[in-house]
């Protein structure tokens, strides 16, 4: 073949394989959704073109810059799935998606072109590719600057190569990987000192020399597997980043990887194999020697406390460890003696285990039983121990007969253990079952709400409900006594602990089960170990044993024997009963005690209600503390109640206890209870003081509720306004004095208005009060009942107002309509001249409708704005009221003209009756001026005259008499409107008969008084008493008219009272303690009365002396008794002091002779003592006591010479006595003197 068709050849092969290509890009794209299929059939048009067409060359550059694109595209897409992580994770992926976002829009633009992208002529697609790069460059930078960033934000080589497989193959763009090339050398460094780090932490555990630091490798294994183990971790770190850069494809890992890090590989794989075979040669070589050392010895260990432990050495269960994990590891070469062992696991674990059990049972037993528990099996526990140390002395654990020894010793031990814990658990049962109601409270909250008060009203229940578990637990007591009875001496079959039994094998068996398992997964590495005894037994045992067996019949010996050792348990129970039910008591106590602690964070408990029941506010329950149906003797009912708990369950055994046949005294004289009950109580009593104290704070609203509602209405219809109690006392006392504040006017609408308006505002203001009251934090007082009473009573306030008004209303309108029915009807009757009554009648009527035309014509109105103001305060009207405002108007018209025509008739007969009216008044003044005069001389104004009231009562009869004929005469001169004549003599003997009945008054009261007042003994009476009420009373009879200080009734009585207050100064200077007999006589003498004074002497004897015309002659002898007193006083104490005096005796300094003293003081004594006496003899009073005092004035002037003369003589004696005695010269020298001298100085000293 020439040269030329093998070109040809050449070229048409290559167009077909590049038209081939395209094609299969084309399709690519297709499936990944980069190219429409449409325009695929276009492309496909083109290559057909481009077959026949001479630019096939530029057909292919144009596809490759095509290729190029889709190839970006595919790497831009892949944004949409990437993750960030780290602290900025969240702002880095907004700004990929941002760079993803934009890049859509940029590609989109080449769907929307209107070109055909592969025409070799189409110019404008070479400018828009131009532009999509550049575009895509920018997105490149802004790609790098983010990942670089997300770089920083990894911390170790994992999230590293984490990183880099997350950003995938756009990594590997020019611009990106340039930017990012430091971060990869970043990823060599850390791998390298990775591999550092791994070198110094093999060298750290294993290449420091200390054995101790391999132990704390893995707490969990032993010393061996764990540095295996710790060796086996450390060559996964060690492969982990080579097999992470295998999956990175980046120019400079490929050729770090080559050139440095695999040597540092290499090298620490060689030295973790090289440790691996040392550790495990050294371990082998020690098995024999535990063997040999821990197999030989003896099964248990006994403690000096006589507890048990397991001596199965740690040294062989470490080996059974070490062994096991080298199987599960596949640890290779592994010593046959060492398989041998691991295969006897089964044995020892069935022998420790049972070991562990006989263990833990016995010492359960010593340990955990109750002292007199244990002292009623203490014989078996010794056959136990027999057991023990038998074994002790001949097994090992390499003897055969070990399974048989351990089972007898099981049984032997799970037996006794079984009793004894099913006991203890039948106590704990019982004891839990009393604990269950001990610890709660029988009066708690209602519905267990803190919100809500203590449910008290069906306190009778739940005591009910807690008595009957107390009772039963009291029968579940004694069935549990006579079981556990039974059980410490053993007379139950062994059938009963079955449940005991089979629950220790179902254990055994899940044990062996699971070693079964795994020696199955060890597979061939080990041979696996067989079980040297296994139990398979089966026992159905219900859940309630009943007592099945009887006690035997035994000696009496036997049964005194056990009684001895049961009777310190039953005192054990009874104790754990006595306190289970002082916890009771104590828990419901101190429920009690917490709920109402005036200083916790609680919600009030108990309720209090406070109720309005006139006169006073009243509490429901009452609030007083000895109100036997009050809320202090209901919390008191409560607590006994609570203490009633420990009467419900007879003693365990009563003859430990004499007198006590149930648990009330223990509870009783608990301490802590006896405080809480103090404590309760006396809180219980400072909150009800204080809610006994809050009612005063609605004292200002008593008035309210007591109050006279129409005594105020009265006063306010006075005086237009309120008016206070007080004042109302004032008015009724001087009805005269009304205080400046209170002017009497009849109210007006406006003042209706204001009061009503007051009383709804009051409505408001105490319907704002507070409908609880808390009190110690704890006590509730209950204020609406009082709050809604309270209201109902102002709205009665309010309507006593309203139904006046509507009363009046009625009234007025009523009054009015038959003033008008009867007005009409006696204007439309006849008149004749002699008929005096209806004449009357007549002028009666016209007379009314002349007097009333103002106040009719006026009232219609004033009635309409009450009528409005009622309705305002929505008070409701009778219909009627509606019809006479509409009819009333109308017939007033009517009557006033009918009234006009009945006068013009009327008239001449009127004046005939005026003038038979003036006669009958002539007459009617005469008889008054007769009956003043006979008045004056009634009986009644005589201070002698007996039976005066009966006579007033004759006397007021007769003026009433007078008053009813003077009304007739007032009536019928109104009537024809006359003058009205002042009838004084009727008023002024009103006036005296007023002021006659009022001394009379005085003079019964005063003359009772006075007669009391003498029937007093003299010496008891209080005359300053006495005086100021006579002068009280002479102050109010000088209150009564001056016309009646003229009457003899009234001089008599004046001068009763004076006469009196006369005779009680004397008798008040008589009451001085310095009179004595001899002034009595004196007195008696001067008044010339002779009586006999004594204790019983009454004040009438001594006002028989007529002391009040003697009272100047009484005031001297009562002056001179004091004056006598005085000197009496004087004369007693010389008596005294002289009685008493005695010299003082000193010892003389040579011859110790005892010579008298006197002091200075008893000097001055008897000078002060004789100036009185001679102050005495001057005196007037001194006849009576001259002899005395005469006698006491020569006694002390005797006593004044004596007492110079003595020391005078003595002064001289010792002067000379030192001379003539002291001095040999002088006694040599005056021999005659001396002798002299010695004869005066034994007589001196011979003086008594």
């Amino acid at each position: 073949m020439d040269f030329h068709a093998l070109l040809l050849f050449r070229y048409h092969q290559w167009i077909y394989r590049l038209q081939f290509f395209v094609l299969v890009k084309c399709l690519l794209c297709i499936k990944c959704k980069i190219l429409d299929p449409t325009h695929f059939l276009v492309v496909l048009q083109r290559l057909l073109l481009a077959y026949l067409s001479s630019n096939l060359l530029f057909f292919y550059v144009e596809c490759s810059v095509i290729w190029s694109l889709f190839d970006t595209v595919q790497d831009y897409l892949k944004l949409e799935r990437i993750e960030m992580f780290g602290l900025k994770a969240k702002s880095l992926l907004s700004m990929i998606n941002n760079i993803y976002e934009e890049f859509i829009k940029l590609y989109q633009q080449f769907g929307d072109v209107s070109y055909e992208v592969l025409m070799p002529e189409e110019k404008q697609f070479t400018a828009d590719l131009n532009e999509f790069f550049a575009s895509i460059e920018q997105f490149d930078r802004r790609l790098a600057s983010i990942f670089d960033q997300a770089f920083a934000e990894c911390y170790n080589l994992e999230s590293f190569f984490k990183f880099v497989w997350i950003m995938g193959v756009i990594a590997n763009r020019p611009i990106i990987m340039a930017q990012l090339w430091h971060n990869y050398e970043e990823i060599i460094q850390r791998v390298d000192q990775h591999f550092s780090d791994l070198k110094v932490l093999f060298d750290k555990n294993f290449n420091s020399g200390k054995d101790n630091e391999l132990s704390t490798l893995n707490s969990y294994l032993p010393v061996v597997s764990a540095s295996l183990c710790f060796l086996m971790r450390l060559r996964k770190r060690t492969l982990l980043p080579i097999e992470c850069m295998k999956l990175i494809d980046h120019p400079l890992i490929n050729d770090k990887m080559e050139n440095v890090l695999k040597d540092k590989y290499e090298e620490l794989e060689a030295i973790i194999d090289e440790k691996e075979k040392e550790i495990f040669n050294a371990w082998a070589e020690k098995l024999p020697e535990i063997w040999e050392t821990h197999l030989t010895k003896t099964l248990l260990n006994v403690r000096e406390d006589q507890l048990l432990e397991t001596n199965f050495d740690f040294a062989l269960k470490t080996a059974l460890k070490e062994i096991r994990y080298m199987i599960i590891a596949k640890i290779p070469d592994l010593p046959q003696e060492a398989i041998d062992f691991y295969n006897k696991s089964q044995f020892f674990f069935i022998s420790t285990y049972n070991l562990n059990l006989i263990v833990n049972w016995y010492n359960r037993i010593r340990n955990e039983s109750a002292p007199v528990e244990f002292q009623l099996v203490e014989d078996e526990v010794e056959n136990i121990d027999n057991l023990i140390n038998y074994g002790q002395e001949h097994y090992d654990w390499n003897s055969e007969e070990v399974p048989e020894y351990i089972d007898n010793l099981l049984k032997i031990t799970w037996k006794l253990h079984a009793r004894v814990f099913r006991a203890q658990e039948n106590l704990n049962n019982i004891m839990d079952e009393m604990y269950t109601w001990a610890m709660m409270p029988v009066i708690y909250r209602k519905d267990a709400r803190d919100e809500n008060l203590l449910s008290v009203a069906d306190k009778d229940d739940k005591f009910a409900e807690r008595f009957a578990e107390i009772e039963a637990t009291a029968e579940e007591l004694e069935h549990v006594l006579k079981e556990n009875y039974k059980l410490f001496f053993d007379l139950l079959p062994d059938h009963v602990y079955n449940k005991e039994e089979l629950e220790l094998l179902d254990a055994h068996t899940e044990e062996e089960e699971e070693v079964e398992t795994e020696k199955a997964e060890e597979g061939n590495n080990a041979e696996a170990a067989k079980p040297d005894e296994e139990i398979t037994e089966e026992a159905e045992v219900p859940e309630e044993q009943e007592q099945v067996e009887e006690e035997e019949e035994v000696d009496e010996e036997t049964l005194a024997m056990r009684r001895e050792k049961w009777q310190p348990y039953l005192l054990y129970v009874d104790n754990l009963i006595s306190k289970g039910l002082i916890q009771a008591v104590s828990t419901s106590i101190c429920y009690i005690l917490d709920e109402t602690d005036p200083e916790g964070e609680i919600c009030p408990s108990f309720e209090i209600q406070m109720c309005l029941e006139n006169p006073s506010i009243v509490f429901r329950p009452p609030v007083e503390l000895d109100d036997p149906e009050g809320f202090y003797a209901f919390f008191e009912s409560l607590l006994l109640e609570m203490m009633k708990m420990g009467t419900l369950i007879p003693r365990v055994d009563p003859e430990l206890h004499e007198g006590r046949e149930n648990y009330a005294l223990d509870v009783a004289e608990e301490e802590g209870i006896v405080f809480m009950l103090e404590e309760t109580c006396n809180r219980a009593k400072l909150a009800l003081i204080e809610v006994k104290g809050h009612v005063y704070i609605y004292e200002i609203y008593s008035w309210l509720w007591t109050d006279d509602k129409q005594e105020y209405l009265s006063y306010f219809l006075r005086f237009s306004q309120y008016v206070s109690p007080k004042q109302r006392e004032m008015i009724e006392q001087h009805p005269e004095f009304i205080p400046d504040n209170l002017k009497e006017k009849k109210p007006d609408l406006a003042d209706f208005k204001r009061e009503i308006d007051y009383f709804m505002s009051l409505y408001n203001q105490c319907d704002q009060l507070q409908n609880e009251q808390i009190f110690c934090r704890w006590l509730k007082l209950d204020i609406k009942p009082f709050k809604q009473t309270l209201l109902n009573i102002i709205c009665k306030w309010a309507n006593v107002l309203k139904e006046y008004l509507v009363n009046r209303i009625t009234t007025q309108l009523e009054n009015l309509a038959e003033f008008l029915k009867a007005a009409m009807e006696n204007f439309s009757r006849p008149i004749h001249e002699d008929d005096y009554d209806a004449l009357l009648e007549t002028i009666y009527y016209l007379k009314e409708v002349r007097d009333r035309q103002y106040e009719i014509e006026d009232m219609f109105d004033p009635i309409k704005k009450t009528i409005e103001l009622l309705q305002g305060y929505n008070v409701y009207l009778d219909e009627k009221i509606f019809n006479w405002l509409v009819e009333l108007p109308v017939n007033w018209e009517t009557l006033k003209k009918m009234a006009a025509q009945v006068k013009h008739i009327v008239q001449p007969l009127m004046t005939r009756q005026i003038d038979l009216l003036k006669k009958r008044l002539s007459y009617y003044n005469f008889k008054q001026h007769r009956f003043l005069n006979e008045f004056h001389e009634q009986d009644v104004f005589n201070p002698d005259c007996e039976n005066h009231y009966e006579k007033l009562n004759e006397i007021h009869e007769e003026v009433l008499k007078f008053l009813s004929e003077e009304k007739d005469l007032r009536d019928q001169i109104v009537i024809f409107e006359q003058e009205l004549p002042e009838f004084k003599m009727t008023k002024q003997i009103q006036k005296e008969m007023q002021f006659l009945k009022t001394l009379w008054d005085y003079v019964n009261v005063i003359t009772t008084s006075l007669n009391e007042w003498k029937k007093t003994t003299w010496k008891k009476l209080d005359v300053e008493w006495m005086d100021q009420e006579c002068k009280k009373i002479l102050r109010e009879l000088r209150q009564l008219d001056k016309d009646v200080r003229l009457w003899e009734l009234y001089t008599n009585i004046e001068a009763q009272v004076r006469n009196m207050m006369a005779s009680l100064r004397a008798v008040s200077e008589l009451q001085n303690p310095a009179i004595r007999d001899r002034h009595w006589r004196e007195l008696m003498a001067e008044t010339k009365v002779v009586f006999i004074m004594t204790d019983n002497t009454t004040l009438e004897d001594l006002l028989k002396l007529q002391l009040h015309k003697y009272e100047e002659e009484v005031k001297n002898i009562v002056a001179k008794s004091v004056k006598e007193m005085a000197m009496e006083k004087v004369l007693k104490e010389l008596k005294d002091t002289w009685s008493t005096l005695e010299f003082g005796k000193e010892i003389h300094e040579r011859t110790k002779l005892n010579i008298l003293k006197i002091d200075e003081e008893t000097i001055e004594i008897l000078e002060d003592n004789q100036v009185q006496l001679q102050n005495l003899l001057g005196s007037k009073f001194v006849g009576y006591f001259l002899g005395e005092i005469l006698d006491w004035q020569k006694k002390l002037s005797t006593a004044d010479a004596v007492i110079n003369a003595w020391f005078e003589v003595q002064r001289a004696w010792g002067y000379l006595e030192s001379i003539f005695i002291g001095s040999e010269d002088i006694r040599s020298q005056l021999p005659e003197e001396t002798k002299r001298f010695e004869k005066i100085d034994r007589e001196f000293k011979h003086v008594p």
